[in-house]
C-alpha cells in the first residue's frame, strides 16, 4: 500500500468511526446508561431528605425472569442445535455435522454462559453480539529433560520444538583397558550429556465464540443489520503486550500513543488517572478492528478487515465475512437498534416506586 492509498484508507477509517460513534452516544448510549441504573435499583435522583428512597426492582426481576425462560430450550437438551438432511443418503453426514457444531459450542467455548450473556446484554442494552471467528492459536509449554544423550537430543527436537537453554555435561573418563605394550591404562572421555529447557508449541487452533461488550460494537448508522453494512467495528482497550501477544511487532507497538487520536472526548474513552502504570506494557491502547467496504478500480465495494490504532494502519486484508451477530428482543423496522426488555419497563418500575414512597 502507498502512501496515498494509505492516507486515503485513513481518512475513511477516521470518518467511519466518528459517525458510528457519535451516533452510538446521542441515541443509544443514554438509554444503556439508564437501563443499567435501573437494574441496579440506583436512586432516581429525585429523592427527598427524610423521606423514604425506596427503589422497585421491576426491570430486574422481567430481565432476570425473561433470561431464565430464554435460555432454557436452548440448553434443557444436549444439543443447542440440530441439523437434519434434505437430500437422501445425508442423515449420516447431518448427524456428524450436528454433533461437530455442538463439540464447538459446548466444548471449544463456553456455550452457556456465552448464550446467557449475548440475551442478557439484548434485554437490558437493545442488541447482544457475539462474534464467531476461526483463531489461529497456538500452546506453548515449557518442558525440562536431564541426561539426554545426543541421540535423544537429536530425536527430542523437532518444528514444533524450540531450545530455550541448553547446558552440555562433558562425560567422565573411563578405563577401558591397559596398552598391551606399556602396561598403561586407556583412557576414554565418555560421551557428553544434555540438560535442556524446551518449548514445546502445540496448534491450539479452534473456531472461537466470544461476548462482545455491546459498549464497543461500531456500525454504520444508516444500516439496519450487520451483514448488509458498509462498515462494523469493534472498539477496544488492549495493553501493549497483548497487541504484542496478538502478533505486532513490538517496535511498532511501542510507538503507538496512549491517547485515542481520534479526538473522541466521550465515555468511549477508558484512559483516565486511574489507569496510569509504570509498566509500559500495561499501558491502554485504543485498538479497532474495523469491517468495511472499499471500493475497486472496477467501481465494485470489497469488504476488508482493517486493525487501527494511534493513526496507524497494523493489518488490511481482504476477507469474505464478517464474524459479528447481533440478537435484539424487540427490532423496529428501518434501524439497527431497537428496544430492549428495560426500555418497557422502567417506566412501571418509576411508577411503582413513587407509590411505594
Amino acid at each position: 500500500m502507498d502512501y496515498t492509498e494509505e492516507e486515503k484508507l485513513k481518512a475513511i477509517l477516521d470518518e467511519n468511526i466518528d459517525s458510528a460513534l457519535n451516533y452510538v452516544e446521542q441515541e443509544v448510549e443514554p438509554d444503556r446508561v439508564k437501563a443499567d441504573q435501573y437494574y441496579k435499583k440506583m436512586p432516581f435522583g429525585n429523592e427527598v431528605k427524610g423521606k423514604s428512597s425506596v427503589v422497585d426492582s421491576t426491570v430486574q426481576e422481567v430481565i432476570q425472569s425473561s433470561l431464565g425462560q430464554l435460555v432454557k430450550p436452548f440448553l434443557q437438551g444436549s444439543d443447542i442445535v440440530e441439523f437434519t438432511a434434505n437430500k437422501e443418503g445425508g442423515a449420516e453426514l447431518a448427524s456428524t455435522v450436528t454433533d461437530y457444531v455442538n463439540h464447538i459450542f459446548h466444548s471449544d467455548n463456553d456455550g452457556a454462559q456465552i448464550l446467557r450473556t449475548w440475551m442478557f446484554d439484548a434485554l437490558l442494552l437493545k442488541t447482544g453480539i457475539v462474534k464467531a471467528y476461526w483463531d489461529d492459536d497456538t500452546d506453548a509449554t515449557p518442558e525440562t529433560y536431564e541426561g539426554l544423550s545426543s541421540d535423544e537430543l537429536a530425536m527430542l527436537m523437532s518444528d514444533d520444538v524450540e531450545i530455550v537453554e541448553q547446558e552440555e555435561l562433558p562425560g567422565e573418563p573411563v578405563q577401558v583397558g591397559q596398552d598391551p605394550m606399556t602396561g598403561e591404562p586407556l583412557i576414554q572421555a565418555a560421551p557428553s550429556t544434555y540438560n535442556v529447557k524446551v518449548m514445546v508449541t502445540t496448534d491450539a487452533s479452534k473456531v472461537k465464540i466470544e461476548n462482545v461488550d455491546p459498549s464497543e460494537f461500531l456500525i454504520d448508522k444508516h444500516t439496519t443489520s450487520i451483514k448488509d453494512s458498509t462498515f462494523v467495528a469493534q472498539r477496544q482497550m488492549l495493553t501493549r503486550a497483548q497487541l504484542v501477544d496478538m502478533g505486532y511487532d513490538k517496535a511498532i507497538v511501542d510507538e503507538l500513543s496512549t491517547d485515542d487520536e481520534l479526538g473522541l472526548d466521550s465515555e468511549f474513552d477508558f484512559n483516565s488517572d486511574d489507569d496510569t502504570t509504570t509498566d509500559k506494557t500495561q499501558e491502554l491502547i485504543a485498538y479497532y478492528e474495523c469491517y468495511l467496504d472499499i471500493g475497486n478500480d472496477k467501481g465494485q465495494a470489497v469488504k476488508h478487515r482493517v486493525c487501527y490504532a494511534s493513526k496507524k494502519i497494523l493489518s488490511s486484508e481482504e476477507i469474505d465475512y464478517v464474524p459479528f451477530y447481533s440478537l435484539c428482543p424487540f427490532p423496529l423496522p428501518h434501524q439497527f437498534y431497537g428496544q430492549s426488555m428495560a426500555d418497557h419497563t422502567m417506566d412501571l418500575q418509576f411508577i411503582k416506586s413513587t407509590i411505594m414512597r
